[in-house]
């Protein structure tokens, strides 16, 4: 038995030199309620699921109270296991906002990290349990249609719920990059798709205080007057980009920013051919239509080029188990980001 004892102790140590399991404290309070595996890993919670509950999902799940932030990417990148921040939102400033512009390959090397890191297997949400963790509940225990009832707010008091597209939006979204291959991807869609592109060596006054090589613009809308525009909405949330996350009012459920901010990617059950693998959920700041509805998806999106590229597409992660009181284990061989099966 103590011979037993012995070995099962270096295998978990072996384990953890391997994979570099972090500091479980966090590295700042987690909201009520809610969990994490380590230090720099994003906080979840446990969503329940009745268990008659015939569409899917049909078991507990949890999923990022957040969506994933520039620091918890950071992370990554310091464990040499991502890329760089993908694009340089430099007006942001925060290591609480959420990471943009990322491709489908980035996402998974990050979701593999935190499953080598945490001995966990995390993967992105299905569009089943994005949509379900996004409706939440009400306290008769009904699901929404709109993040804080059945019936979506008047479009003036949306700014105090969620990031949208308000009238602090002037339509257009930038960043800026060193790479000369990411530039040279965005110009060669100029000007049809609506790119600019400055090289802010010849341009350091439009560049201001961007810290890339290349500036990159896409125009959203047509330009327009000074005076409210009536494709936006007609109130002010105090952000004319990304927010950091969580400063808006949670849903039932306590998940921040699942309408606005950025659009979320989920994956999508391989018989829906008209979706492809991956969707977009919940709208950004840049929307302000029917984009924003909970049951609104946006498909056929490509994730893999570099300009696929935007500063309005993050996401947020699942973690397997469902629960923050089980023992991590980390079996020999590699390890994998579980695909969703709805």
């Amino acid at each position: 038995m103590a011979a037993t004892a012995v070995v099962a102790v270096a295998v978990v140590a072996a384990a953890l030199l391997i994979f570099g399991r972090f500091d479980e404290t966090p590295l700042r309070p987690l909201p009520a309620g809610a969990f994490a595996d380590c230090a720099a890993c994003p906080p979840l919670r446990t969503i329940d699921v009745p268990p008659d509950r015939a569409a899917p999902p049909k078991a507990p799940f949890a999923i990022g109270v957040y969506e994933v932030t520039v620091g918890e990417w950071r992370s990554c990148v310091a464990a040499g296991r991502c890329s760089a921040v993908p694009l340089d939102l430099s007006d942001l400033g925060s290591d609480r906002a959420p990471v943009a512009g990322v491709t489908i390959a980035e996402v998974d090397d990050y979701l593999r990290y935190l499953t080598d890191t945490t001995c966990r297997p995390y993967r992105l949400p299905s569009d089943a349990e994005w949509e379900y963790a996004a409706r939440a509940r009400t306290a008769k225990g009904a699901l929404v249609s709109w993040q804080t009832g059945d019936a979506p707010p008047r479009r003036e008091d949306y700014c105090a719920q969620a990031n949208l597209a308000d009238q602090t939006f002037d339509g257009e979204v930038s960043f800026s990059t060193d790479r000369a291959e990411l530039r040279a991807a965005f110009a060669a869609r100029v000007p049809r798709d609506g790119f600019t592109v400055l090289d802010c060596a010849e341009s350091p006054a439009r560049c201001r205080h961007d810290t890339g090589r290349y500036l990159v613009t896409e125009r959203i809308l047509p330009a327009a007057p000074d005076q409210r525009r009536p494709g936006l909405l007609p109130c002010t949330d105090g952000h004319a980009s990304v927010a950091p996350v969580g400063s808006f009012p949670a849903n039932g459920f306590g998940l921040h920013d699942v309408i606005g901010n950025v659009w979320e990617i989920t994956r999508v059950p391989r018989l829906d051919a008209s979706c492809g693998l991956h969707a977009l959920r919940g709208g950004s700041y840049i929307n302000a239509g029917r984009s924003v509805d909970l049951a609104y998806r946006a498909c056929g999106v490509d994730l893999a080029a570099d300009s696929s590229r935007r500063p309005y597409v993050g996401f947020r992660v699942v973690r397997e188990p469902a629960f923050g009181n089980d023992t991590p284990r980390c079996p020999s061989g590699q390890h994998h980001v579980t695909e969703n099966v709805d």
